[in-house]
């Protein structure tokens, strides 16, 4: 399989079409649209699945399995499914398992933290609390070793300008859930209710004060000693922000 040569087939297949449509209409960031195309890395099927509905083709012919690209008939969703499960799963995912060994293989040097739904919020509160797995994301294991644990790591988008200039809306924050013991002025990840946070935190006698960068903000305070105490609870403190550029 020829990752190059899948990658020239979906430059082909986007056509005229901007890379930031393109991108938006399948609900995937236009820099992993250009990994793809580059063919520094192997589209998804998910992804195959729907551009194959789309182009009426089949997964098969994307990826150049099965000769000639004919653009006749319409693959059912179903058929669709079905090729993604006999044609690619065996020779696609060999391949991304490949490469993906190559990858970790060299020393055990990098360590794959997972991304999850669940959004940080840097504004009025979050209610994505949900721990699915986005995907992964690889870190050096020095680098992570010298910032905390890496097996408590989890990766959280961030929604909101709360916590502007030093973490903006759409960054990635890498949490170590080990990190709960409240050090001042330290970011931090909490929940406070039903509600997640992105926030500075401090502590005073009896009281715990979530502050934000963006001084339009008014801190959140309470009393741990009252009813509130049971309602919050410290995720894990955020070790490094990162962000994808356009």
């Amino acid at each position: 399989m020829d990752i190059q040569k899948i990658g020239e087939k979906l430059k082909a297949l986007r056509g005229q079409e901007s890379r930031d449509s393109f991108s938006a209409h399948f609900g995937i960031h236009r820099n992993t649209l250009a990994a793809w195309e580059s063919g520094e890395r192997l589209p998804s099927l998910e992804f195959l699945s729907l551009l194959a509905q789309q182009k009426k083709l089949s997964v098969a012919e994307i990826l150049g399995e099965a000769g000639v690209v004919s653009t006749k008939g319409l693959s059912s969703p179903q058929k669709v499914q079905q090729e993604a499960d006999t044609t690619v799963n065996s020779e696609y995912k060999l391949e991304r398992e490949r490469a993906c060994s190559q990858f970790s293989w060299k020393g055990n040097d990098f360590t794959l933290i997972p991304l999850v739904k669940a959004v940080l919020s840097a504004g009025g509160g979050s209610f994505e609390t949900t721990d699915k797995i986005e995907g992964h994301y690889a870190f050096r294991n020095d680098f992570l070793y010298y910032r905390g644990n890496p097996k408590t790591m989890k990766l959280f988008r961030v929604d909101g300008d709360s916590m502007e200039p030093r973490v903006s809306d759409g960054d990635i924050a890498l949490i170590d859930q080990g990190q709960v013991a409240p050090r001042a002025g330290k970011i931090y990840a909490v929940r406070l209710e039903d509600v997640i946070y992105l926030k500075v935190l401090n502590t005073q006698p009896g009281k715990l004060i979530l502050s934000s960068y963006n001084t339009d903000y008014t801190p959140i305070e309470f009393d741990t000693r009252g009813d509130m105490a049971d309602c919050f609870s410290i995720i894990g403190r955020a070790v490094w922000i990162g962000r994808e550029l356009d």
